[in-house]
């Protein structure tokens, strides 16, 4: 699962290594400092061995440099690296090339940023834009933006094909402090917003939504944020209670993953204690919920150390269903999957990302790109590997395109099963 937390060269190993590898090109450098870290570092559920791909990927790259010897670039080796994690098919290990890997530093380190408060996703069949999620009190909450509307136009432009194009062309203006219009199309009806952007403190945390017929809709886009994401499920389970909320969906359609310690948190507001297994190169060691406490346990005297309490911690007891899609991962995966083995509630969409067996860091390579490596495996109590991913008890596709015309099948379902419960 994505640490969220980057981490820069590991102490002395690190700087011999630079020292060692001086006499090379850039490119040779960068690869082998890539090289370094996927040996030292990667696991995979499956037992995929990296090393041949290496040795594949070494090769390439001395044909590759054969023209320019020691002046090869770091773009060349770039290339190179992507292509060797794109071919190792593991969702939890992916390469960014320096000016992505510093929207993504700059990111995770930002306390008070600039923000429209939306996400968009390009659905790469139809190459079109949609709005995947909305923060409720954000520009774009308070505009009327919902999931589900198609992207037309930003500033008068279509958006490019490339998601990272893409990407830039809606948060270059939020960056420069300047407004972005945005014309969109819901239920066949073409409109325009013009947002400008607010300061905000914090990843988007979860937010709920109460019935009139005693349902509460518990929204979680992410488990990002350290320390805020598991308090806040369970101020919120609380106050679902208080306004004689007796049945619950929690939505996880979307969510990423993040923090292992925020996964733990939210997940004991529903399970009660909850813990996870991790297997590295290092050893075995755990990270749990437990009576309001998030805590580790490393090595063979299993000392245990407390990463923050939850002040009133929760443990809701009625009816629950989650909702999952193709693009809940980690985290999401992680917690829809102990549900279902715990049988404490149903889950409802989609086949979930696949990474639900691994957790991951993150690595700055000398050039400014950077690596995120599974680096442990997510073990079952019994010592088990978990499956790859959720497989739903019901099976309901969530389709943007239904939900443009204001139909949520995967939360219809929802609705439907949790009137059946008593």
């Amino acid at each position: 699962m994505a640490a969220r937390a980057l981490r820069r060269f590991p102490g002395l190993w690190g700087l011999l290594l630079l020292i060692s590898l001086a006499w090379a090109g850039p490119a040779e450098d960068l690869f082998d400092q890539a090289s370094y870290y996927l040996t030292q570092r990667y696991i995979s559920a499956d037992g995929a061995d990296i090393t041949s791909l290496l040795s594949q990927y070494q090769s390439k790259l001395k044909e590759a440099c054969a023209p320019q010897g020691d002046a090869c670039t770091f773009e060349t080796a770039g290339k190179l690296i992507a292509a060797l994690v794109l071919e190792l098919g593991d969702g939890h290990t992916n390469y960014f090339p320096p000016p992505d890997y510093q929207d993504l530093a700059e990111e995770f380190a930002r306390s008070d940023h600039p923000t429209y408060g939306l996400e968009t996703l390009r659905i790469p069949q139809t190459r079109e834009h949609w709005v995947l999620r909305v923060e409720p009190e954000s520009p774009a909450g308070q505009a009327g933006l919902q999931r589900g509307d198609r992207v037309l136009l930003a500033n008068g432009q279509p958006l490019p094909e490339s998601p990272r194009e893409a990407y830039r062309l809606l948060e270059w203006p939020k960056r420069s402090g300047l407004r972005l219009k945005l014309t969109l199309s819901r239920a066949k009806r073409r409109f325009t917003v013009t947002l400008e952007s607010a300061q905000s403190n914090s990843s988007s945390l979860p937010n709920l939504v109460t019935q009139p017929d005693g349902v509460g809709i518990l929204s979680i886009p992410n488990f990002d944020a350290a320390e805020a994401v598991g308090p806040k499920v369970h101020e919120l389970v609380a106050l679902a209670t208080q306004r004689g909320v007796r049945k619950m969906v929690v939505d996880l359609r979307d969510n990423p993953g993040g923090l292992v310690s925020e996964f733990l948190s939210s997940a004991g507001a529903f399970l009660g204690d909850v813990s996870r297994l991790f297997r590295s190169r290092e050893g075995v060691f755990e990270q749990g919920y437990r009576q309001g406490q998030v805590y580790s346990r490393t090595g063979r005297d299993k000392e245990e150390y407390v990463f923050y309490s939850i002040p009133n911690p929760v443990h809701w007891r009625g009816p629950l269903a989650v909702l999952v899609n193709s693009r809940s991962a980690s985290g999401a995966e992680y917690f829809a999957a102990d549900v279902q083995l715990r049988k404490r509630g149903v889950v409802i969409g989609e086949q979930t990302s696949g990474v639900a067996n691994t957790s991951t860091l993150f690595v700055q390579l000398m050039d400014g790109s950077g690596l995120q490596i599974s680096s442990s495996l997510a073990l079952q109590p019994d010592g088990s590997v978990y499956p790859r991913s959720v497989t739903p008890d019901l099976p309901v596709a969530d389709d943007l395109e239904l939900r443009n015309q204001g139909r949520d099948l995967p939360l219809a379902k929802a609705l439907e099963w949790l009137a059946e419960q008593p």
